[in-house]
C-alpha cells in the first residue's frame, strides 16, 4: 500500500538465516520502519520479512518476499496471564510481527511459558515466532513448528548477539544448555548437547541463534 506525502525510513535490525540448499536460500530480516504520515505523526513497527534468495551466476541474488511479517492485530483487552507476562517483560525484546501472533492467540501455551522462564535466565531477543517464517521446514514439505505457534528463534542473549557467543560458558551457551532437558522437542543452536540426539542439534541454519520447539 502506497500512503501519499509519507515518508518511510528502514533499518535493518538483524538478518538470520532461515534455511539453506545449495541453490535456493530463506533470510528472516527484521526490519524497523518509521513511518511518517501525511499529518505529521510518526509510527515505528519492526517487522520480521521472509526473504528468498537464489543462487544465480556464481553468487546469491533476490528472488522474491514472501511474507512482510504479518498484520497489525490489537492488543485484545482480554489476554492469557502467561500471554500477558510475556508481552509486557521488559526482558524480552520482541518484534511486532511476533507481539501481533500472541494478540491473535496463535502461540502455544507451552511455548510462552518456555519464554517467561527464559527471562528469568537471561534477557534476550526474539527474530521470530510465527509470521516472516518459512511455513515449511526450507527444502522438505515438512510444516514447520513455527508456522504451528510451537517455536521461538532468539537471535540475542544478555544484550549480545548468539553468533558473537559460540564459545562455550557464554550467556547464549548456558542459556541453551538450560533449555536441553525433558518436554522440549527440538532445540537448534551453535551446540548439540545430547552426542547426535534427535532433540538437541546444531547446523548452519542454526549457526546464529537458538532455536526452540514444541511437537505436537
Amino acid at each position: 500500500m502506497l500512503l501519499s506525502d509519507a515518508a518511510s525510513v528502514g533499518e535493518v535490525v538483524y538478518a538470520q538465516l532461515g534455511g539453506l540448499t545449495p541453490s535456493a536460500a530463506a533470510v528472516m530480516v527484521i526490519v524497523r520502519q518509521a513511518l511518517r504520515q501525511p499529518g505529521g505523526e510518526t509510527t515505528v513497527t519492526a517487522r520480521t520479512l521472509d526473504v528468498r534468495l537464489r543462487r544465480a551466476g556464481g553468487r546469491w541474488v533476490l528472488d522474491r518476499l514472501v511474507s512482510a511479517g504479518g498484520r497489525p492485530v490489537a492488543r485484545p483487552a482480554e489476554l492469557p496471564a502467561v500471554a500477558r507476562a510475556v508481552l509486557d517483560d521488559p526482558r524480552i525484546l520482541l518484534p511486532d510481527s511476533a507481539r501481533w501472533d500472541i494478540h491473535r492467540g496463535a502461540v502455544d501455551p507451552r511455548l510462552l511459558q518456555a519464554m517467561r522462564a527464559m527471562a528469568d535466565r537471561h534477557p534476550y531477543a526474539v527474530s521470530v515466532l510465527i509470521s516472516g517464517h518459512p511455513r515449511n521446514v526450507f527444502g522438505t514439505s515438512r510444516r514447520s513448528n513455527h508456522n504451528a505457534g510451537r517455536a521461538v528463534d532468539v537471535y540475542a542473549v544478555a544484550g549480545r548477539l548468539v553468533v558473537h557467543q559460540r564459545r562455550r560458558g557464554s550467556a547464549a551457551y548456558r542459556l541453551a544448555r538450560w533449555l536441553d532437558r525433558d518436554g522440549i522437542s527440538e532445540l537448534g543452536s551453535p551446540w548439540a548437547f545430547d552426542d547426535g540426539g534427535a532433540r538437541s542439534f546444531t547446523n548452519t541454519v542454526h549457526a546464529d541463534h537458538i532455536h526452540l520447539g514444541f511437537d505436537r
